[in-house]
């Protein structure tokens, strides 16, 4: 949808002009054990924006591509993962109709941050990931919403995902619920 690309370009272009490429930010401490735990191989960051799972990821030594709706977000991903030395694939897509992702091959891993899938994400979520794969999603909760006002319709519900697809299988549940953001750790396998 174009008026998504246009908001996320612009919020991207704000966020260029007000924090400097090489001031790196990191995924939330909490997610570090559970991507660390990821087996090595191809990983698809969805919903990247400007790329804080994909540089940690691949710093890890996985071989990362990185998708999101926003160009803007992408170049500045770009930018930081030539500032750390390291390569990281881009896609531009729109998740919502799945223009731009091609013939992607499925991946080891898919992992998002910060991302509600909708019902209509999961079959493409899977198609994405091989058998046996690993599915990591870290997102908003309800606590979350209660803390800071962000809109419940982006915030997971407990348990939200228990049965979100029959070819994945939950490995780990968990909620934490830092100062700063409340979110539900999911990680799914791909069953053979």
């Amino acid at each position: 949808m174009q008026a998504d690309r246009n908001k996320w370009n612009r919020i991207f272009r704000d966020k260029t002009a007000s924090t400097p490429i090489d001031k790196i930010a990191a995924p939330p401490a909490f997610t570090h054990r559970y991507l660390d735990a990821l087996p090595l191989g191809s990983t698809l960051d969805v919903a990247c924006g400007d790329g804080c799972m994909s540089l940690y990821l691949a710093n890890k030594g996985h071989t990362v591509t990185a998708l999101d709706i926003s160009a803007e977000a992408l170049r500045r991903l770009h930018l930081r993962a030539q500032h750390l030395s390291l390569c990281i694939q881009t896609i531009e897509a729109d998740l919502d109709t799945f223009e731009g992702l091609g013939d992607t091959p499925p991946f080891d891993n898919v992992s998002l941050l910060r991302f509600k899938p909708a019902p209509h994400h999961w079959p493409l979520l899977v198609s994405l990931l091989k058998p046996g794969g690993h599915l990591f999603i870290a997102t908003f909760n309800h606590s979350h919403h209660l803390k800071t006002g962000f809109n419940a319709r982006y915030c997971l519900t407990p348990h939200a995902l228990r049965n979100c697809h029959p070819e994945l299988g939950i490995e780990v549940y968990q909620t934490h619920d830092e100062t700063d953001q409340s979110m539900d750790v999911y990680l799914f396998k791909r069953k053979d």
